[in-house]
């Protein structure tokens, strides 16, 4: 790893009530992702949240779904309907399976295990 990054198995095991990782991809089913990583060493006695795509903090005072919904309509829709995910969800867009050049599934937002 470069530069000052670690991973997370460089963090001592814990035990937590709940665990909620608000970022981005957290918990994208498609690859290993920050949640999976860390319910390998946090005993969570709860309900463990994550998100599979972005996510953005919202009006409502909690992290919602982030940007980057597919245009079924529209100028931008001639270029692609799958435009703002291409461009804004780049990380989902990258490990999520296609076929015939779009996503076989949805993003699926906050995921709760």
């Amino acid at each position: 790893m470069a530069g000052g990054a670690r991973s997370i198995r460089e963090l001592e095991s814990a035990t937590a009530i709940e665990l909620n990782v608000n970022s981005c991809n957290s918990a994208n089913p498609d690859t290993y992702n920050m949640v999976f990583g860390l319910l390998q060493i946090v005993n969570v006695t709860g309900k463990t949240t994550g998100f599979d795509g972005g996510t953005v903090w919202s009006e409502i005072g909690d992290h919602v779904r982030g940007g980057g919904e597919h245009v079924t309509s529209g100028p931008l829709s001639v270029i692609s309907p799958w435009y703002y995910v291409k461009t804004y969800q780049k990380t989902w867009w990258f490990y999520v399976e296609k076929e015939n050049g779009v996503p076989v599934r949805e993003r699926e937002a906050r995921r709760t295990f």
